[in-house]
This record gives structure tokens, C-alpha cells and sequence, in this order.
């Protein structure tokens, strides 16, 4: 094991032997920021439901968009950005060696379009207005949800249908209220429970049915308030709750919360299928550690929202597996994705890529491409022969070395790091980052530095 002190917020964090093996895999440097940094970092690469209207800079039509009208970008609605009628080759660039790599993605950044909202359209069926998603039919404002079906007001999904002002629930059917559920059916205002059915205000349930108002239950039926009563009575009892009353919803949400308080929180973190594991909401995994919301992870560190299976091979990874492998430093790449290094947003089976934002419909072999279809390749979005692509890939990487980007607070970012914030197209406070990590915007204008 190996202490260093992070560059960002100098606090010392360590690096495992196991952690050298993946990094040397991945033909890749030890990171010089730590985990809880590098996340924070990648996070302020997501807006997932700060939404404007705006115009596309194709077609002019009114469009609902993540990126503000008064941002310096162009912005297709999502019919042109998937059209045909450009790949982003037309925007490509000559390498300047005198001036940083960075410097010159960010100009790259200003000429390239840029997706109204981000989904795989041509999967998404009568869902015009969710944003980070993929296979959703007749669905309104759903985010980071794939296969989701008559749904309304939810995020971080999978696999559910008829479901209403939820957040994070999988394999889930006509649910209401429900936070961190798994394998659910008709059950209202339930927190961290995971298969049952009938089941509401309830708090840590497994394998329950017709419950009410209950607390770290297993394997249980007809309880309310936690305690048993027969199939009958129960009935009987709930029929005389108003349930159609938000007055009584709202006294029962009350009621429910002080009784909960009686009770140890216990947290159950996934399922029997998990094997030498560590983190939270973390299921049918191996060998996986540091996860938060994971499914299907195997040999991987410091991943977080992986709601798809299965991911294999990934370091620092933020969104959303689906079949993706040798990841590292990556954020929403999924679908296929395969040994893709410091990416943003590219998916549909991205592959050998390093330092891209949106590249997708199976764009590979490219580096330092920004809004890219189809192609291989590829830097700062010109065409290369194989040959001219990997002379020019090996000098750009010892010039990243030779002559980094650094910012106005002094950070460093030579070959190895994330992006750093002057590429993130959107405020801190319009993130998934204030989210988890909130600040002033004091603290978050000193962040874009």
C-alpha cells in the first residue's frame, strides 16, 4: 500500500496493491487526486434534471435542453443530433503542439453540437422530455432510467413500469413514493425494501406482503405496525384507511416517521448472489468494492449508479454499465462501452477510446473527440489513417506530460487525469454534484478553478 496526498484537497489517501494492478492494466498513472475528489469531479459532468428551453441550432425548433440558451454551445434537438446529415469530422481540428490539449478540446467544445437532452433517442418511444436515458415508452420526466414503461416523475431506474415520484427502484411495477426498491409490486411510500408486494409505509421490508406501516421486517405477512394479525383482520383494518385522502397520506407519512425512529437503522446492502463486496445497494456483484448502486459489478473500485448489468473491469466509473468492461475515469459510458479511459457520455459500444465526450453509434479508436458519430481514428474530431492516428496519439500523450493544462488554483492535469472543470459544460449547482456534495456558490465558483 501506498499513502499520497491528494492534489485537490490535500488530504492523504492510500493506493492498494490491487489498485497499481489495475492502473498497470490499463497502461494508465496512479491518480493524484483521491476517490472522494475524482468523484466529485466526474459528477460535475451530469446534469440530469436541470432543465431550459431553447431553440435546436439546426431546425430552430423549440426544445426543452440541459444547457441553458445562454451557454456558448451549440445544441441540436435530439432528432437532428441522431440524424445523418453530420458526424462530427466536420468540425475537426490540427493538433497544436504549443499549446495544451485541454486548451484546444475547449475550443473544440465551442464549434461541435451538443445533444438537447441526453438519451439514446432512437430506443425511447412517446418520451420526448427525460434526460439520461435509453428504452422508455410513454414516459414524462424519468431520468437516468433505461426500460422504463408508464412512468412519471422518477429517477435512477430499471426495468419498472407504472411507477410515480420514485427514486432509485429496479424490476419494480405500480409503485408510488418508493425510494431504494427492488423487485416491488403495488407498493406506496417504502424505503429500502426489496422484494415485496403490498406493501406500504414501510421502512427495511424483505420478502414481505401486506404490510402497513412496518420496520425491519423478514419474511412476513398481514403486520401493521409491526405487528401480526391474521389475513382478515388486516384487511379490514386497512380498508378503514382513507388512503384516498392526501390529508390522511400526509398524517400516515408523519405517524410513520415517528415510529421508525424506534427502530435501528439496519441496511441491507444486496442480495445472497453477492460475493466479497463493499458499499451500498449492491447486487448479483463479485469482487467489487467502494459501490453505490450497483448491479452486476465485478473487479472494480469507486463506482457509483451502475443500474444495468453487467460491468467488469472498472476504476472510478459513475453511469451505467450495461454489458461495458475496462473502464477507468469514466462517466456515463455504458451499453457496450470497452476500454475507454477519461470518457464522458459515450455509449452504443464505444470502444479504444481516451479523453472523448459524446462519441457514440460505435465510435472507437479516437482521442480527444467532442460530439463524434461513427467514426475511428479520430483526434480533436479529424480523420487519420491507423498509422498517422497512433504516431500523433503517442506524441500528444508525452506533450500532456511535457506541457499540461494547469488551472488558476495550480492543479495539474498532465496525461492520467479526468478532464478538468473548464470542459464541464454546466454549473456546479445544475450537477449531480451539489447534489451529493452540496456548497455555496462561493465554494462551487472557486470549484470551476
Amino acid at each position: 500500500m501506498e499513502t499520497r496526498t491528494c492534489q485537490n484537497c490535500k488530504k492523504d489517501f492510500n493506493i492498494e496493491p490491487e489498485d497499481f494492478k489495475f492502473y498497470e492494466k490499463m497502461q494508465v498513472p496512479p491518480p493524484t487526486w483521491c476517490p472522494e475528489c475524482r468523484m466529485i469531479r466526474r459528477f460535475s459532468f451530469v446534469n440530469i434534471r436541470t432543465l431550459y428551453k431553447r431553440s435546436c441550432d439546426l431546425c430552430g425548433a423549440s426544445i426543452i435542453s440541459m444547457f441553458h440558451r445562454d451557454k456558448k454551445l451549440k445544441v441540436y434537438c435530439n432528432p437532428c443530433w441522431w440524424g445523418d446529415s453530420w458526424d462530427g469530422t466536420e468540425y475537426g481540428m490540427n493538433y497544436d503542439p504549443s499549446r495544451s490539449f485541454f486548451e484546444q478540446m475547449k475550443e473544440l467544445q465551442s464549434k461541435s453540437p451538443y445533444m438537447a437532452l441526453e438519451c439514446t433517442y432512437t430506443t425511447n418511444i412517446n418520451t420526448p422530455y427525460t434526460n439520461y436515458t435509453a428504452w422508455q415508452k410513454n414516459s414524462y420526466l424519468t431520468y437516468f432510467g433505461d426500460y422504463v414503461e408508464n412512468s412519471l416523475y422518477s429517477t435512477i431506474l430499471a426495468h419498472i413500469r407504472d411507477c410515480m415520484d420514485c427514486y432509485h427502484i429496479d424490476e419494480s411495477e405500480l409503485c408510488y413514493g418508493s425510494i431504494g426498491g427492488h423487485k416491488l409490486y403495488n407498493c406506496h411510500f417504502t424505503i429500502d425494501c426489496g422484494d415485496c408486494h403490498d406493501v406500504h409505509f414501510s421502512r427495511n421490508c424483505y420478502d414481505c406482503s401486506n404490510c402497513f406501516g412496518c420496520v425491519n421486517l423478514r419474511n412476513k405477512n398481514y403486520c401493521i405496525w409491526n405487528k401480526q394479525h391474521t389475513k382478515e383482520d388486516y384487511k379490514e383494518k386497512v380498508a378503514q384507511i382513507n388512503m384516498a385522502s392526501w390529508q390522511t397520506v400526509e398524517l400516515t407519512l408523519k405517524e410513520f416517521q415517528e415510529f421508525s425512529f424506534q427502530f435501528p437503522r439496519r441496511f441491507y446492502m444486496g442480495d445472497s448472489r453477492n460475493k466479497k463486496v463493499s458499499g451500498e445497494y449492491v447486487y448479483q456483484s463479485k469482487n467489487a468494492h467502494d459501490v453505490y448502486i450497483g448491479v452486476g459489478v465485478e473487479d472494480s473500485r469507486f463506482v457509483q449508479f451502475l443500474t444495468l448489468p453487467k460491468t467488469k473491469d472498472a476504476y472510478d466509473y459513475t453511469g451505467w454499465g450495461n454489458n461495458s468492461e475496462k473502464l477507468y475515469e469514466c462517466c456515463v459510458v455504458g451499453e457496450g462501452a470497452s476500454n475507454c479511459r477519461f470518457c464522458s457520455e459515450c455509449f452504443s459500444n464505444a470502444r479504444n477510446l481516451e479523453y472523448c465526450i459524446y462519441a457514440a453509434n460505435s465510435s472507437k479508436d479516437s482521442f480527444g473527440c467532442i460530439n463524434l458519430k461513427k467514426k475511428q481514428y479520430c483526434i480533436l474530431n479529424k480523420q487519420y489513417s491507423k498509422q498517422e492516428y497512433e504516431t500523433l496519439k503517442f506524441k500528444i500523450i508525452g506533450d500532456m506530460d511535457k506541457n499540461p493544462y494547469i488551472d488558476e488554483k495550480g492543479k495539474v492535469y498532465k496525461y492520467g487525469e479526468y478532464f478538468p472543470l473548464i470542459l464541464s459544460p454546466f454549473g456546479y449547482n445544475e450537477t449531480i454534484a451539489q447534489e451529493y456534495f452540496p456548497t455555496t456558490e462561493t465554494e462551487a465558483t472557486k470549484k470551476r478553478t
